[in-house]
């Protein structure tokens, strides 16, 4: 059967073959126009395409960075104010004045951390 197939298709090719071949010159001209004209339009449409495509593909990378950006800011760690009662030196003791400077640095990093 497959045989049969290609023999039918080889007489259909042929048959279209010598049809062309009788066309007249006008139609042939018209038909190289009309194929020249398809070819322009669909050369002339993939820019347009392609520059929507980076547009949408620009706008979901510049959504997704601010959303991450902003959840990441929702979750950085805050500094605890010191208590004033703490910053009286008279009433503090030596080893809690260590203490204190201690994480005062401690607080400085992290605060610095964060902006960076």
């Amino acid at each position: 059967m497959t045989e049969q197939k290609s023999r039918h298709e080889a007489v259909v090719c042929q048959q279209l073959d010598q049809a062309v071949e009788q066309l007249p010159d006008s139609t042939n001209n018209a038909l190289l126009q009309a194929r020249l004209k398809a070819i322009s339009a669909a050369t002339n449409a993939s820019p347009a395409t392609t520059s929507y495509r980076k547009v949408v593909w620009a706008s979901c990378f510049s959504i997704c960075t601010v959303l991450g950006v902003s959840l990441f800011s929702l979750h950085s760690t805050q500094v605890e104010p010191i208590p004033l009662a703490l910053l009286q030196a008279e009433t503090v003791p030596t080893e809690d004045l260590a203490l204190l400077e201690d994480y005062e640095l401690m607080a400085w990093l992290a605060q610095n951390e964060v902006e960076l």
